[in-house]
């Protein structure tokens, strides 16, 4: 009965308004929390699409949550780590090897070594007719190597130019009958002249210098006369020193003229520098590992002068490998230290291979707060409309859509208020709806904002409660 109902004092309206206040808070903070409301720095709230009314949808961004990064670091992704990772191991890795080689590369100490030479009593120093008829024996012979050649080059544009032109060449060369006669012995074979190249017709040259009849040196074998050596002549035992000398043709005008390369193959004897008392006997080497030469040019045979220099018991300085003293090179010949050479380059290039890769990783993220549309443009702040890739609430999140560890997207359900109407049998909150912050649809107090006679509570609800 209406006579029954208590009438609320104004004591007890100031008790219930805080209640009722909580209860709207609660329901506030946990719309919030759905949406993504944050009041941390490092998160931009997420907003929703409202309709009532007449209100346009508002166009809603991606959410997206991410982890706090590999490790602590906020801008690695596990996938991103593992790339890092990767390249400071395998920096490291080749780092190592090539300190590792720097260290354990020779070293060399300067000795005085002593030539070791045997005379050479087997071949024996003679003369040889050149023989022949014009038809039979001795021949001299030209070779037309006349013909087009390219020249090809390429501009700073990229483009390939070739030039063809014609040449004038010609090879010409004699090949001997030889004959020599040894305790009243005769003995013939061929030699072959050395050859010369000229831009014109060089035949007669050949047919002048080496006339029938003449003569020319040669060596021949004391055990075996019918064995000879001419043009090059190698003396010396193969054990020891070895001495060459080579002879070469040129042409200049109308004459030919004849050059001499002699050089000596050295074989040294020193005391071991590693502390042995022991004497080592080995050849002197190049940077290559390969027999040195030493040697002379002349206008006129060197033979001798070239064994007169390198003689036995003669000294020479070499440079000994001090990690095998069985390795003696000529000063200024030892081997170039690859790893001497590269160490500083290859350091250096591990260097930035290692900060390349955290740059890399570091800008393929976007910082917190901010948002990247799908051309690839970087904004700073809120959601603004624009085509959206992500909003990057969260550290650790990549650009572009990603899919990797660490990052995960979901798109915001869609929520609608509704309004707050007014009705003449008493307003209710509508099913369904949410609590925002303040009243919708004009929510002022009707009938002058009083608690109608008999309002009291029915089941722990409002029933037929009017503002």
């Amino acid at each position: 009965m209406a006579g029954d109902e208590e009438v609320p004092t104004p004591q007890k309206a100031a008790e219930d308004s805080p209640k009722e206040e909580i209860v709207g808070r609660e329901n506030i903070d946990n719309f919030l929390e759905d949406i993504g409301y944050s009041d941390s720095g490092s998160k931009q709230p997420k907003r929703t699409t409202t309709a009532g009314g007449d209100n346009p949808a508002m166009p809603q961004p991606p959410v997206v949550s991410g982890s706090q990064g590999f490790l602590g670091l906020w801008w690695l992704t596990r996938g991103e780590a593992l790339f890092v990772i990767s390249a400071i191991l395998f920096a490291l890795i080749i780092s190592t090897i090539w300190t590792v080689g720097l260290i354990n590369e020779s070293t060399y100490t300067e000795v005085s070594a002593a030539i070791v030479a045997e005379e050479d009593n087997f071949w024996i120093e003679w003369e040889a007719e050149i023989t022949g008829d014009g038809t039979n024996g001795t021949g001299w012979f030209q070779d037309d190597l006349s013909g087009w050649y390219e020249d090809c080059w390429t501009d700073e544009d990229g483009y390939e130019y070739c030039e063809s032109y014609w040449v004038n060449e010609y090879e010409c060369y004699a090949d001997l009958y030889l004959t020599w006669n040894v305790s009243g012995v005769e003995y013939s074979d061929w030699a072959y002249t050395p050859s010369i190249i000229t831009s014109y017709g060089c035949l007669a040259y050949m047919e002048q210098y080496y006339e029938i009849g003449d003569v020319i040196p040669i060596y021949y074998g004391e055990s075996d006369p019918s064995e000879f050596q001419a043009f090059t002549i190698t003396l010396g035992d193969s054990q020891s020193t070895r001495w060459i000398e080579t002879m070469y043709h040129w042409a200049e005008g109308p004459n030919l003229y004849t050059d001499y390369e002699c050089e000596a193959i050295l074989t040294v004897t020193y005391p071991d520098p590693l502390g042995n008392s022991s004497q080592i006997t080995t050849r002197v080497l190049d940077g290559w590992n390969d027999p040195v030469m030493y040697g002379i040019q002349s206008p006129n045979s060197c033979l001798s002068e070239i064994m007169d220099e390198y003689s036995d018991g003669k000294t020479i300085i070499v440079m000994v490998d001090d990690k095998d003293a069985s390795k003696a090179y000529r000063p200024g010949n030892t081997p170039e230290g690859f790893f001497s050479i590269t160490w500083f380059c290859c350091l250096g290039l591990m260097f930035v291979l290692i900060i390349v890769s955290f740059v890399v990783v570091r800008l393929n993220n976007t910082p917190p707060g901010n948002y990247v549309t799908r051309n690839g443009v970087v904004h700073h702040g809120g959601y603004d409309g624009s085509d959206v890739t992500i909003i990057n609430n969260n550290y650790g999140n990549r650009w572009g859509y990603n899919h990797g560890p660490g990052v995960h997207y979901r798109k915001p359900s869609r929520r609608v208020s509704s309004t707050r109407t007014r009705s003449s049998s008493g307003g209710s909150r509508s099913s369904g709806g949410h609590s925002t912050r303040g009243r919708s649809g004009g929510g002022s107090s009707s009938g002058g904002g009083s608690r109608s006679s008999g309002g009291g509570r029915s089941g722990g609800g409002r029933s037929g409660g009017r503002r």
